[in-house]
């Protein structure tokens, strides 16, 4: 593994990212520390060799046509930006925001997945501010299908580890993803960075 990122340099990102992560917090209504726990998890996590998997999408969107007409196997989506958020992804949790009646979202929906993937997939790779806010409603989305409920107030730490394994995973059990976000949103509860 070729790490992208040192801890203090996540820290530093961090710190420059926090009015977004504010305003996607006031926005939806998840607690910073949640948002900083993630970006946190996946940006120390994040190497080099990612940047593969975007490179690969990133061809296939500019060059689409001509793969669909050559038929040739293409990515078409992979986890990307500071969240690494798959663009799919990130179309879900719009949809369940928009069902759910929150009309301040990043970008107007419902989403047609099939005529925007591209669309959203660009958008997360290069734009900060988006990628947050999809980090935000992505957690809302997750709370309320592990759980039931997007109150994040209410939920127990085991709840909160749950909400942190299916950002990350398809699981119904806590994940060591879960209880590694987990503890580094206990750190930033009392941080103000």
């Amino acid at each position: 593994m070729f790490k992208r990122y040192t801890k203090s340099g996540v820290q530093r990102i961090l710190r420059r990212c926090a009015p977004d992560i504010e305003s996607a917090a006031r926005a939806y209504g998840v607690p910073q520390a949640c948002i900083r726990a993630i970006l946190y998890q996946e940006l120390t996590a994040m190497d080099w060799l990612d940047s593969i998997a975007d490179l690969a999408v990133g061809c296939y969107w500019r060059f689409h046509s001509l793969w669909d007409r050559l038929s040739l196997p293409a990515k078409r989506d992979s986890s990307t930006g500071y969240g690494q958020i798959f663009a799919a992804t990130a179309i879900q949790a719009i949809d369940f925001a928009y069902a759910q009646g929150i009309r301040d979202l990043p970008l107007p929906a419902p989403v047609d997945k099939s005529r925007s993937l591209g669309a959203v997939w660009r958008r997360l790779h290069r734009d900060v501010h988006f990628n947050i806010r999809c980090v935000a409603l992505c957690l809302l989305h997750a709370a309320a299908e592990m759980t039931g409920s997007t109150d994040f107030g209410a939920l127990s730490p085991e709840e909160l580890q749950l909400v942190f394994t299916r950002y990350n995973a398809n699981s119904k059990s806590i994940t060591r993803y879960g209880k590694e976000t987990y503890a580094h949103y206990q750190t930033f509860q009392g941080d103000s960075l």
